[in-house]
């Protein structure tokens, strides 16, 4: 579980981390910051113009990372736990 966790959070970081270099050959920028910025409100654009709720998209997304990172760090404990459990025997 906690291998699994990992590998789809690490999956989840180099997604993000492709979108923001494709993002940069398309906007011919290179700070982060100023991508996701960019990024965002092309987004927001979208929804506007598609009549998709960005706010509660964005709300659900938060959920999910959340959740996702919680998963992470009880992965985490259960993999140390497991590891202290092998010194001590």
């Amino acid at each position: 579980m906690a291998e699994e966790t990992e590998a789809y959070n690490a999956s989840q970081i180099a997604n993000g981390k492709s979108i923001l270099e494709f993002s940069g050959v398309l906007y011919k920028e290179t700070d982060e910051a100023i991508l996701l910025t960019d990024i965002l409100a092309d987004l927001m654009h979208y929804c506007i113009s598609t009549e998709i709720d960005f706010d509660n998209q964005l709300r659900i997304a938060r959920g999910h990372v959340k959740t996702e990172e919680a998963e992470a760090a009880e992965a985490a404990l259960v993999v140390v736990a497991k590891k202290r459990k092998t010194l001590q025997d």
